[in-house]
């Protein structure tokens, strides 16, 4: 059986990224004041110059494909595949899964398509798609169900914590669950948090580089997490100094580690000085 996975735009796979692999991805809507509505595309974002527009305060949010437009991308994907596996954005950030699982039972696709369940998001989830693909590839995953177990342990063995660039912003999204609400009386306050389920809290302090330090100290308490990659994920309209706060601190601890471009939806809903640090599992 050949098995095609497919992402959304929120896991910012690059197109050169794609190239011999079994991947697609759809993209998500991002919505300025309510109005006016564009695909999240790297085009789109810069034509539209959507990280001026959140500094500037304007209302931009995110929502996911419609039903109709998902069903379109079944449909072409099964001309090419016998089967579709669907990583869709997590359940705490968008109703995607839902709509995944009522198109997934319509007629026409019935029976193949497969929804995973997992609990990452982000650039995780481009890096859980590609071992994905990988494992598929080399014939190691054949059936659904070990797919799945698959992507269980990938889960389990990665870890995402992030510091939210604007507090109100990603309260008022409800994104960042009932915790954001409490807390929003430090609104100059850097508070680190592990994106688990429910959302919790590592730590708080006045400086940036201080979550950082909190966040590597949390990070080698999870014992799932020792064999892996470390990226630094943030936005590019990031101010220098943050970044470089960031950076420095882990230079200091001699981490190694990638820097890669943040999905908008975590710009549009936590503020473009919105940062993670990812635990990638190793192969």
């Amino acid at each position: 059986m050949k098995y095609g996975i497919l992402v959304d735009s929120s896991a910012r796979i690059l197109e050169s990224e794609l190239v011999g692999k079994n991947i697609k991805t759809i993209p998500l809507v991002v919505i300025h004041n309510k109005t006016t509505e564009f695909d999240d595309t790297i085009e789109n974002i810069e034509s539209h110059k959507v990280y001026e527009l959140i500094e500037n305060g304007d209302d931009i949010t995110t929502s996911l494909a419609s039903p109709g437009k998902l069903k379109e991308f079944y449909l072409e994907m099964l001309k090419e595949y016998d089967h579709i596996i669907h990583i869709t954005i997590s359940e705490k950030l968008s109703g995607m899964i839902k709509t995944a699982f009522m198109v997934s039972k319509e007629e026409e696709v019935a029976g193949k398509v497969s929804i995973m369940d997992h609990t990452t998001d982000g650039n995780m989830i481009k890096y859980l798609a590609f071992a994905l693909d990988k494992k598929i590839q080399s014939g190691e995953l054949t059936e659904v169900a070990d797919i799945q177990n698959f992507v269980t342990e990938f889960s389990k063995k990665s870890a995402i914590l992030f510091v939210p660039g604007d507090i109100k912003r990603l309260a008022k999204s409800g994104r960042g669950g009932g915790m954001m609400v409490s807390i929003l009386a430090a609104l100059n306050t850097k508070i680190a948090i592990h994106w688990t389920v429910p959302p919790k809290k590592i730590g708080m302090s006045r400086k940036i580089d201080a979550a950082v330090e909190n966040m590597l100290k949390y990070a080698n308490k999870i014992k799932t997490i020792t064999n892996r990659d470390v990226l630094f994920v943030r936005s590019t309209a990031m101010k220098q100094t943050i970044k470089s706060s960031v950076i420095d601190t882990l230079n200091k601890h001699k981490i190694t580690f990638r820097e890669e471009d943040l999905p908008t939806v975590f710009a549009c809903h936590g503020g473009v000085n919105f940062f993670t640090l990812m635990f990638v599992p190793k192969d």
